[in-house]
């Protein structure tokens, strides 16, 4: 084992962890390639174990869902997916980071940063995953501002300010005192400290990852992996001065805060604040006894009325939508244009089926209803 020496300082500290971690990932592949090697060979027989989890569990004490995740590991992260060596780009993570990223699509995972905390990147896949649970019909029915920019690089950069206004009120407040502005303070501000991820929505379409980092910034759609834009600084630059030209600023010099204690996070997410939860008056044991189930029937009413309201608030919304767009023959769902209205909302039917019964004849009549002919 090799002794750990010289650590002194909070940067050695940093220095020695990481070594120790990213060799932990290094151990973690080639645990996985020697569990794969006794579950695909015949190196366990003449043992007492006819398989490889009941041979981890008896020598090692790993549980299936242990020796999985070693061999899954392997699967993503190895050299051609089978090797005791891990792939160069992998190789500063850290075998925490990697297990976060085994549920992430190679798309994004592409474009994280070893620069990421762990909890940077359970941020980016808690956000994958929140946006998978919305269904495209839902997207579509989405409110969208009537002053949207049509191009699409505008409209990402204008949901970027929008969301994460630090970046653009320095740059505001630089152009302000009379600083002209170049590629380099652009990317000060909008990767103070490193590669960067953020995160917008953009309604009726969807989320996105932006990912910042020296050489490109990368747009990533959260819905759709696989559909990636990268984007040049220079081009980055044009947008974000043009929406500086526009933007309604309340002009003020930043503040200058102190040095934080903890390194800032490098993905930026917006997290709806928690609810205070009431306080209720201690009850007696019989009181308590006799409202339980009382209790319990409100409580469930409660929350499928708000349910039901919620849905049938996006329904009225998506249908004042669509009927505008079905009179122009075609129409959105996030960056695709269908001329198609009719073949390709009666796909979407199925996805109505759980709402109220008495709301589903009128919605598919919605639906199905074919646009006005134009006169010749």
């Amino acid at each position: 084992m090799n002794e750990l020496t010289n650590v002194k300082t909070y940067d050695d500290l940093i220095i020695q962890l990481n070594t120790e971690l990213n060799q932990a990932a290094i151990s973690f592949v080639r645990a996985g390639y020697l569990l794969k090697i006794a579950r695909d060979t015949d190196i366990l027989k003449g043992s007492s174990y006819s398989n490889v989890n009941e041979f981890a569990s008896a020598e090692f004490g790993l549980d299936k869902t242990q020796v999985s995740r070693f061999m899954r590991i392997n699967d993503r992260f190895s050299i051609n997916g089978y090797s005791e060596e891990l792939e160069e780009k992998y190789r500063n993570y850290g075998s925490a980071k990697l297990s976060l990223m085994l549920t992430l699509p190679d798309e994004i995972n592409e474009e994280l940063s070893p620069e990421y905390s762990k909890s940077d990147i359970q941020a980016i896949k808690e956000e994958y995953e929140d946006e998978q649970k919305i269904s495209d019909l839902e997207v579509m029915m989405e409110d969208k501002p009537d002053d949207e920019p049509d191009e699409f690089i505008t409209l990402v950069v204008k949901h970027l300010n929008d969301e994460h206004p630090e970046a653009i009120n320095t740059i505001h407040w630089g152009i302000g005192q009379g600083i002209t502005v170049d590629l380099e303070d652009i990317k000060d501000a909008y990767m103070p400290d490193g590669d960067r991820a953020y995160s917008i929505r953009i309604p009726g379409q969807g989320r996105y990852m932006i990912t910042c980092k020296d050489a490109e910034i990368s747009i990533v759609n959260m819905r759709s992996p696989e559909e990636k834009s990268p984007l040049s600084w220079d081009e980055f630059m044009t947008a974000t001065l043009e929406d500086e030209k526009t933007r309604d600023f309340n002009a003020k010099e930043p503040e200058k805060a102190e040095k934080p204690k903890e390194k800032p996070k490098k993905v930026e997410k917006s997290k709806p604040a928690k609810k205070a939860e009431p306080k209720e008056e201690p009850k007696t044991a019989n009181e308590s006894e006799e409202d339980t189930e009382q209790q319990a029937k409100i409580e469930e009413t409660k929350e499928t009325a708000s349910e039901e309201i919620r849905k049938l608030e996006r329904i009225a919304n998506g249908l004042r939508s669509l009927a505008d767009q079905f009179s122009e023959g075609s129409f959105y769902v996030g960056r695709n244009l269908y001329d198609n209205p009719i073949e390709e909302l009666e796909g979407m039917i199925d996805e109505i089926n759980s709402l109220p019964g008495e709301l589903i004849p009128i919605i598919e009549e919605a639906i199905r209803r074919k646009p006005p002919k134009e006169e010749d």
